[in-house]
């Protein structure tokens, strides 16, 4: 079908677009608080073993008084010090082994604990806290964290799938119906396995209606309005992260914040009457009469003309072949294959620093809840200057420019120290200059990538690079684990080396502002890129349109 047609018939954007994108975008919000939820479900809890049976405090009064400790007795009398990161600390794994009136400071024997003692002044309840996930199960941490974007990458690869297969709209309201129950329940979770099955759920469901979302909204609006709108598309999510640092001070137990961030939810059951199917896709598939029901619909709400016909189908030219391209072509011509590679680490890398800054916004210092508000806060100017930075400057240098600002940000931090000023406002700042420019160049790439591959092959290439994103969200709070077993720096140094390798690579790669979209692969491998004038198509090298190579 001529997208042409469908979009000049109903003019290039109108009153009813820009409301459907609205509304399709809130789900935004859920996907936002569930995303950083898990910052304040599971953050890091001071803790120490709780008293073994047996270990009660001398009655130092000579009565026969209750000998049982205090919290604070126990810790000072019955946990033995150990060295972390050059520092002498009570232990927060080990007790000793005899009882506390036959113990001599610092020469006896200590083992493992099974129990464990929290310090509750900052959360009344958390997943840490309820499932003893510290010492030898504080692993899970990092899985608690990752599960959420496992299920992304699983939601990604199949709800798209469906949403071609059995429309837009049954895809968009099963994943809201299943998000919402699926967060609902997790408020219920008796086990550490059953809360991250649920999460794995909430998460596949999520990116299944925040997608279908997005293609639904860019499905009907001219091509010159597709970028800004899908930037502006991210704004909800920002204020998602925005409203979450409030809602998790007031909200102080895991259970009671997790039903908070849910039931907003049910309001989206509205969309069953407000949200129509897309007529593109009906008209793909045939449906005529229904799909010019709601075309009609539309051009009544933006006061257009009444519908006097539906766009006609593109007829097949009798000179014209469908392509049969595929994925594994990519990889079959050594300049596609590198582009892609490089691009799916860009991706990767992305999305690793940005969950890296999202995930330890109580690593940085200062209050974790402001710094949580403060890094939705810096993420509106950010999608509004790349709106105005990828039509002033096109699409391959803001990227480049923000990866490398945020590798340098990352890097500074690292010349911080904590406690030396109040709040630990210049580390705070970097992180926020770091979520600006990594935010910025996360929104960019989405569009550089759907204008670099051709339309043989571009849904598919975009899957592809989108799986690379979601891996890097699983890496970035597995790199927790390396802060023990090598130096606490080396996830900051992975972050900030990444960024800056992956900002450099971005300029090997060709521009693609202002230039038609590639058809084939031919087009890309060997540097041609079509242009539709009139009835004659112009091919033109790439020597014609883009300029020298860059060598980093």
């Amino acid at each position: 079908m001529s997208e042409d047609e469908v979009v000049r018939t109903l003019g290039g954007i109108g009153r009813w677009q820009v409301r459907q994108s609205v509304l399709l975008s809130l789900s935004g919000v859920l996907c936002a608080w569930q995303i950083l939820s898990v910052v304040f479900l599971a953050p890091a809890t001071e803790h120490w073993c709780a008293p073994p049976p047996g270990h009660h405090c001398a009655d130092t009064t000579g009565t026969s008084g209750d000998t049982r400790c205090s919290p604070r007795q126990w810790r000072a009398l019955g946990v033995p010090h150990e060295l972390r990161d050059g520092e002498r600390v009570k232990s927060q794994c080990l007790v000793f082994s005899q009882p506390i009136d036959a113990i001599v400071p610092d020469t006896n024997a200590t083992m493992s604990c099974s129990t464990w003692q929290y310090d509750t002044t900052e959360y009344t309840s958390t997943l840490v806290i309820e499932f003893d996930l510290v010492c030898d199960r504080k692993w899970l941490q990092m899985i608690v964290k990752g599960i959420y974007m496992v299920g992304i990458m699983f939601g990604v690869m199949t709800w798209g799938i469906i949403a071609d297969r059995y429309g837009r709209r049954p895809a968009l309201l099963l994943c809201l119906a299943l998000n919402c129950l699926s967060s609902l329940v997790t408020m219920a979770s008796t086990t550490v396995q059953m809360f991250l099955l649920l999460r794995f759920l909430t998460a596949f469901f999520g990116i299944g209606m925040y997608t279908t979302g997005f293609v639904m909204s860019m499905e009907l609006v001219g091509e010159q309005w597709r970028a800004l709108l899908g930037i502006t598309y991210c704004l909800p999510v920002s204020c998602g992260f925005i409203t979450m640092g409030g809602m998790a001070y007031l909200v102080r137990d895991w259970r009671l914040l997790q039903l908070a961030l849910s039931l907003p939810g049910l309001l989206f059951v509205s969309f069953y009457w407000l949200v129509p199917e897309s007529p593109r896709w009906l008209l793909s598939k045939g449906r005529v009469s229904e799909a010019r029901d709601i075309l009609e619909q539309i051009c009544k709400f933006n006061k257009m003309e009444p519908l006097e016909k539906l766009p006609e189908l593109e007829l097949p030219s009798e000179k014209s072949t469908p392509s049969t391209e595929n994925f594994l072509d990519v990889f079959r011509a050594g300049k596609t294959a590198a582009l892609f590679l490089c691009l799916f680490f860009c991706w990767l890398v992305n999305s690793m620093v940005f969950y890296g800054i999202v995930l330890n916004a109580g690593d940085f210092g200062g209050n974790m809840y402001l710094n949580a508000t403060l890094g939705g806060v810096v993420e509106v100017p950010a999608l509004l200057s790349c709106a105005y930075a990828i039509y002033r400057l096109g699409r391959r240098a803001p990227i480049s420019i923000n990866m490398l600002g945020a590798g340098v940000a990352c890097l500074l931090t690292l010349a911080c120290t904590k406690g030396a000023f109040p709040h630990d406002w210049p580390m705070v700042c970097l992180a926020m200059m770091g979520r600006f420019c990594i935010t910025a160049s996360f929104s960019t790439i989405y569009i550089y990538t759907a204008e670099l591959f051709p339309t043989s092959v571009r849904n598919t290439c975009l899957a592809a690079c989108s799986v690379g994103s979601r891996v890097g969200g699983i890496l970035a709070p597995l790199l927790d684990l390396l802060k023990e077993a090598i130096h606490p720096t080396v996830p900051v140094v992975v972050f900030g080396l990444t960024a800056i390798l992956s900002g450099a690579s971005v300029l090997l790669l060709p521009e693609t502002a202002g230039r038609p979209l590639p058809e084939v692969l031919a087009d890309v491998s060997k540097g041609r890129r079509r242009k539709q004038t009139g009835d004659e198509i112009e091919e033109k090298t790439t020597d014609e349109l883009l300029p020298a190579p860059v060598v980093v």
